[in-house]
């Protein structure tokens, strides 16, 4: 147990080296049929130049689609308009909304958060986990892991009726399905096999849920006899986007099995979007 809390306590400063990958945009607009959103994950809803950023945008979108009415159809088929009339607005309309999203997104999404700042210490996203792992040695030791998982990101929406303006303010979780895959090697003695499952924190910068993928390297600390738990201090590299680093993540596992031993060892892996795939392969997921 002690080892596993020296493990766990020198996650501390590997929070900030997490933030030292470049932010995407911090602010995702979009909108559908009837509504233009602002998507902002949770933990910098405690940003004052994001907070700043949100509202400005809220009330340029307010006045482009004030100005949007009278190609809108919906407003157009209320006042009697005829239907070639609407027809020919249609075009126009959907640019529009485009131009409004696009707008957005190129000058109100990101304001680059600069020195310490007390909501980093907040975490981005947790991951609830299960699968299986099999490990073992006597001195020399070592294992892997096949994990399940769903990657659970709090986001502030704003959403803005596109015919009234009128905005609604609401929380959501943006979610992903991952595939975990782990080989580590280290010291320790015992072995056998086990289910595994528990929960993981992550901090940094994330855009959406599907962020959290990449390869990923750390240590972990494992003790059980029959039961037991395991502990994890993990930095994560997603290619696709920028930064040395772009997460840091803490997991805490129970484990359940027929295994016994303690160990201590560095593990690599690589997480998978598994939703990605599924959908991929046939609209398993719903979209």
């Amino acid at each position: 147990m002690r080892s596993l809390m020296l493990v766990l306590l020198t996650a501390l400063p590997l929070f900030a080296v997490a933030e030292t990958a470049t932010n995407n945009d911090a602010i995702q607009y979009s909108h559908d049929a009837r509504y233009v959103y602002a998507k902002t994950a949770y933990a910098l809803t405690w940003d004052q130049e994001q907070i700043q950023a949100v509202s400005q945008a809220q009330t340029q979108i307010a006045a482009h689609l004030t100005a949007l009415q009278s190609v809108n159809p919906r407003i157009g088929g209320a006042k009697g308009q005829l239907i070639s009339a609407i027809q020919s607005n249609i075009p126009a309309f959907e640019r529009g909304l485009d131009d409004i999203v696009g707008l957005m997104q190129k000058y109100f999404s990101t304001a680059k958060p600069y020195g310490l700042r007390r909501w980093k210490a907040l975490p981005s996203a947790f991951v609830l986990f299960t699968g299986i792992e099999v490990r073992g040695g006597l001195g020399l030791s070592g294992g892997g892991s096949v994990m399940l998982g769903m990657v659970f990101m709090p986001v502030h929406v704003h959403r803005t009726e596109i015919d009234t303006n009128k905005v609604e303010e609401y929380f959501e979780f943006d979610t992903n399905l991952i595939l975990w895959p782990t080989a580590n090697v280290g010291a320790g003695f015992g072995g056998g096999g086990n289910y595994r499952g528990g929960l993981g924190l992550v901090w940094g910068s994330l855009t959406n849920a599907k962020d959290l993928k990449g390869l990923v390297g750390g240590a972990s600390v494992t003790g059980d006899l029959g039961m037991g738990i395991n502990g994890k201090i993990l930095l994560l590299k997603n290619w696709s986007r920028p930064g040395t680093i772009n997460n840091t993540l803490v997991t805490f596992g129970v484990d359940i099995g027929p295994s016994a031993g303690l160990d201590a060892h560095a593990n690599i892996s690589w997480i998978f979007d598994a939703e990605g795939w599924l959908k991929a392969a046939g609209g398993i997921m719903p979209h």
